[in-house]
């Protein structure tokens, strides 16, 4: 990523160029999130915070609550090799849209969501 970037509230690099470097992102964090579940691999979470971009970018003006439902169903034709189920599956994808928030501040049509613990 561009050292020079401008870094979020949460100290993410500003700016995804593309899905790329979103999931990129998530590869050096994703042992120590709160949702990460023992025995799991990269190969696991790389699917879902794809999902969760492609999604993001589908749903941008939409609550992830309201889409939710659409989401767990699609997520089960979509995520391919990994064994996350939804449930574990969910947390990732939704911090993968609230980054994506953090990084679209001009979206006035929709307010910020909140971050999930």
């Amino acid at each position: 990523m561009n050292s020079k970037a401008a870094k979020t509230a949460h100290g993410h690099d500003a700016m995804f160029k593309n899905r790329y470097a979103c999931v990129a992102h998530f590869s050096d964090r994703y042992l120590g999130s709160p949702y990460y579940s023992a025995g799991r691999a990269w190969t696991d979470y790389a699917p879902a915070y794809a999902f969760g971009y492609d999604t993001y970018q589908r749903f941008r003006h939409r609550q992830f609550e309201e889409v939710e439902g659409e989401l767990r169903r699609a997520w089960a034709k979509a995520h391919g090799r990994s064994r996350l189920i939804w449930p574990e599956a969910r947390r990732a994808v939704r911090e993968t849209w609230q980054l994506l928030d953090t990084e679209s501040p001009g979206q006035i049509d929709r307010p910020q969501r909140g971050h999930c613990a």
